[in-house]
């Protein structure tokens, strides 16, 4: 519905004149078919996230691609796309500008077309410190972590976390109310951790790129209903995931 309705949108009303070929378009007085019912995002919780990154069965590479998900609210397109130019270690400061096609992973603007600056968590740049050695602060952030395959992500995750033994069952349920734990929604658990910890909506926004903040009361809600219990936010990262060697770590 969306693509036809843009299609249409574009051949009578484009700012590019070569494309109007229409007078009206069919669908300006369509309404929309409706949604269904809404499935509940999953995120994980703090204890979850360090028993994956503590676990030496879990590929590196993943252990650390969940963190900078997490940690950074990015989207895995925008983390593929950072480079180390976009990264001030000194000042704690990450710039998100840009993302990956889905495919063939040129470079493009971000899915929303905001770019957005923010404060590096303190506990991620160690995390990010240690790359940055690996590479030797040149090209892209994950030249020595590289992002699986898009259509890997989703199984490679919910793989990766049934061994590290996180295996509540929200995290991997699919049916008419909930949808199993995708690599996406490390993003959205970041922001979660945001909405947890008392940030107030602007900042949630701004790390997240919204293009409004009805997107981002969702979190603050979510947050304010479930933060009693929920646990320290941005734990200190476990040291296995700042070598790029094999640390033996048993899975808990």
């Amino acid at each position: 519905w969306a693509l036809l309705h843009a299609a249409f949108r574009d051949a009578s009303a484009s700012k590019n004149r070569a494309l109007r070929v229409l007078k009206d378009y069919p669908t300006s007085h369509v309404m929309a078919p409706d949604r269904g019912t809404g499935k509940a995002k999953q995120y994980v919780y703090p204890n979850e996230f360090l028993k994956l990154a503590r676990c030496e069965e879990v590929p590196l590479r993943w252990r650390r691609l969940a963190a900078l998900a997490i940690y950074s609210s990015a989207r895995a397109a925008e983390l593929e796309a950072l480079a180390w130019e976009d990264v001030d270690l000194e000042r704690g400061v990450m710039h998100i500008h840009r993302s990956t096609r889905r495919y063939t992973r040129e470079l493009k603007k971000t899915k929303t077309g905001e770019t957005r600056r923010f404060g590096i968590e303190p506990t991620l740049l160690p995390l990010l410190t240690a790359m940055h050695g690996e590479t030797g602060g040149r090209g892209r952030v994950l030249a020595s972590t590289p992002m699986p395959n898009k259509c890997e992500l989703a199984n490679g995750l919910r793989l990766w976390l049934a061994v590290a033994g996180v295996d509540r069952d929200e995290l991997f349920a699919n049916d008419a109310t909930r949808k199993w734990m995708t690599f996406h929604d490390l993003r959205a658990t970041g922001l979660t951790w945001m909405a947890v910890r008392g940030d107030d909506a602007p900042r949630i926004k701004q790390r997240a790129g919204h293009a409004c903040f009805a997107t981002t009361e969702r979190y603050v809600r979510e947050a304010d209903a479930i933060g009693r219990g929920f646990g320290d936010v941005f734990p200190a990262l476990p040291a296995a995931i700042l070598a790029s060697g094999r640390v033996v770590q048993r899975c808990a």
